[in-house]
């Protein structure tokens, strides 16, 4: 990575950018003595620090007293957290995207598919806007350079699930291809943007948040009948349309794998920070029991993207990096009803019931949970 930059998308200084070279430390704030210089009241004089090592872009809150977020996710003071290509940060009023340079190599041609524009980086690799030749738009799933075998055959899989899932809030699977020898997916490319990107901007109403979880606990359903575990429901694998209403669920890439981390890797992604917006949303029994992973994982997944839609908050965003794990298995996130005092007793119920540490404690389906928060929403 040889370039990185910050440009501010919103807020009083829109239109100001920011080169961030490799090495580079830069403090954001209201202060004179930031790198950059923000006219907005509601960002600290010392909010933020940015910088880029060869491991990628960090940020780290400084104390803010607005909070800093990341892609819909607080940045507390545990230590820096990556910030992949085009994420979104968010200082009081002041948005900034974070914008990555892109390999230098050009893109090999794929017959019949128009590569547009890059669209982002995953666990995997990188996704790209592309085109068919009947115009339809595609997402175009492109597996890193350096993958290593098993995460090649887990992308391969993928395509496996075209002929199994067909509902109309899953992003569907086209076909497997190859570009410059690698495999790629293509996919249905729903417009709109993720629900993390939205979450950015502050909660959703409960009603609009319970709606949202009867239509993806319905899709996940749908994948459960059909022997398809997600394993990755989070607010970042759902899109919103661009009226901000209907939900689709995308990247399946964990869901024909287990997804057990090892020791070392689990102490290295609490230890940097690095990961935890994912492992947020990661039932208990995924971290330490691969095999006991059923259709319930899923339920908790889609209960705590829920929490996060009531309360604005990622779950254990109060909770230091080092004690990550304890708290997972043990004291669960900060108490509902404490951050989104508001909300019904009976939607609070629901909820809590959905990310229960145990698998056993929770709703013994997708199907189940919908239905709960159907009557929920039945009985306002």
């Amino acid at each position: 990575m040889e370039h990185a930059e910050l440009r501010v998308v919103e807020g009083p200084d829109r239109g100001a950018r920011i080169e961030l070279p490799l090495g580079a430390r830069l403090l954001l704030g209201r202060g004179d003595e930031a790198d950059l210089r923000l006219n907005d009241a509601n960002v600290s004089r010392r909010h933020c620090a940015v910088e880029h090592s060869l491991a990628g872009v960090f940020v780290e809150d400084l104390g803010s007293t607005s909070g800093t977020l990341l892609d819909g996710a607080r940045v507390n003071g545990g230590g820096p957290v990556r910030a992949p290509h085009g994420a979104d940060l968010r200082l009081g009023g002041t948005r900034l995207q974070v914008l990555l340079s892109l390999p230098r190599e050009p893109l090999p041609a794929l017959p019949g598919v128009e590569v547009i524009r890059h669209l982002g980086e995953g666990a995997s690799g990188s996704v790209f806007e592309a085109r068919l030749p009947d115009g339809t738009p595609v997402a175009l799933k492109l597996l890193a350079a350096d993958a290593d075998e098993v995460t090649r055959r887990r992308f391969e899989r993928e395509a496996e699930l075209r002929d199994r899932l067909e509902h109309p809030a899953i992003a569907r699977v086209l076909r497997l291809a190859r570009l410059g020898g690698r495999p790629c997916l293509l996919r249905e490319l729903v417009p709109g943007r993720s629900l993390a990107n939205r979450l950015a901007e502050g909660p959703l109403s409960w009603v609009e948040a319970l709606e949202l979880g009867v239509t993806v606990a319905g899709a996940l359903a749908h994948a459960h009948e059909r022997g398809v575990v997600h394993r990755d429901v989070k607010p970042q694998n759902i899109i919103l349309d661009e009226r901000g209403r209907r939900p689709t669920l995308i990247d399946f890439d964990l869901a024909l794998r287990s997804p057990t981390a090892t020791s070392e890797e689990l102490t290295r992604l609490t230890r940097t920070g690095e990961g935890l917006g994912t492992l947020s949303y990661l039932a208990p029994e995924q971290l330490t029991q691969a095999h006991a992973v059923d259709p319930r994982a899923d339920v908790y997944g889609l209960g705590l993207t829920l929490y996060h839609a009531v309360t604005g908050q990622r779950p254990f965003a109060d909770v230091p990096p080092e004690e990550f794990l304890e708290a997972l298995a043990r004291r669960g996130p900060a108490p509902l009803r404490s951050l989104a005092p508001r909300l019904p007793s009976s939607a609070c119920e629901a909820l809590e019931r959905a990310y229960a540490p145990t698998p056993a404690d929770r709703y013994p389906s997708a199907r189940a949970f919908a239905m709960r928060l159907t009557q929920v929403l039945a009985g306002r």
